[in-house]
């Protein structure tokens, strides 16, 4: 039986996150409170409870519970601290926190997923689903298959939302569902196609109402002669993300508050 490593509980109020006058975070000025709280979460990540192999995975583990301004400090420091390791584990690690940086970012998600599927074994595999409950193979291939379907790489996307099917051992309507939206942009028939399959197939037979609607509206859409057209998006950073970056490099070497934390 797995036994996950969960976060730590660490208590936030939103009242304590410094802003400016329009009420937007404001990373160049930290609370007392939020220091304190991203040197506590720095600390059990490089703790024992962590190996250190999974450290990477132990931050991001830690912050899942983490909100507000810390959240994105945190996500930050996942990337400078573990980006330039060949480590698959660390790798998953910065996908993720590139993952949660929005689209800006996602090219750099997708090389860092493509990494770790293709460097990890599978003891290193089995290792990442039996450690962190979040992280099963179907949870991951999902994540890469969105990834790619927001960048218009409609097949890989394809391509990962299958594997994440087949790693579907709770026989969650989400990831078929997924398969049929990312069909219905490629070709209105195949989504029809491929839901009436799932519809009358005895795996789903539970679930029959969730995929009904979605099997409507695809048979809608083939019947219009419906056809996808990727709106372009902008993707450049901005001076958010620079202020971010300035605040998580004051917890790195050589930043004043990287003693508090670093043994």
């Amino acid at each position: 039986m797995e036994k996950y490593i969960y976060p730590e509980y660490y208590p936030q109020n939103s009242a304590e996150s410094v802003c400016t006058s329009d009420g937007l975070y404001n990373f160049e000025k930290l609370s007392t409170r939020e220091v304190a709280l991203v040197i506590d979460v720095l600390k059990v990540a490089f703790s024992k409870k962590y190996p250190k192999r999974l450290r990477g995975l132990g931050l991001l583990n830690e912050c899942y519970t983490i909100t507000y301004k810390e959240r994105y400090i945190l996500m930050t420091l996942i990337i400078e601290l573990f980006t330039n390791s060949d480590n698959p584990y660390n790798a998953l690690a910065v996908a993720e926190a590139y993952r949660s940086k929005g689209a800006a970012y996602r090219e750099q998600a997708i090389q860092k997923y493509e990494y770790f599927i293709n460097k990890a074994n599978l003891l290193q595999k089995g290792k990442v689903s039996s450690t962190f409950n979040l992280f099963n193979d179907s949870f991951i291939y999902h994540n890469l298959a969105e990834l790619y379907e927001k960048e218009h790489n409609l097949y890989r996307a394809l391509k990962y939302a299958e594997l994440a099917e087949k790693h579907n051992r709770d026989f969650l309507p989400l990831y078929p569902i997924h398969i049929s939206n990312i069909l219905l942009k490629i070709e209105p028939v195949k989504a029809v196609q491929y839901l009436e399959g799932i519809t009358a197939s005895e795996k789903y037979k539970a679930q029959f109402s969730a995929f009904n609607k979605s099997l409507l509206e695809a048979k809608s859409k083939a019947d219009r002669g419906y056809r996808y057209s990727p709106r372009k998006s902008k993707t450049t950073e901005n001076g958010v993300e620079d202020a971010v970056y300035r605040a998580a490099k004051e917890f790195l070497q050589y930043g004043k508050y990287f003693h508090l934390w670093h043994k």
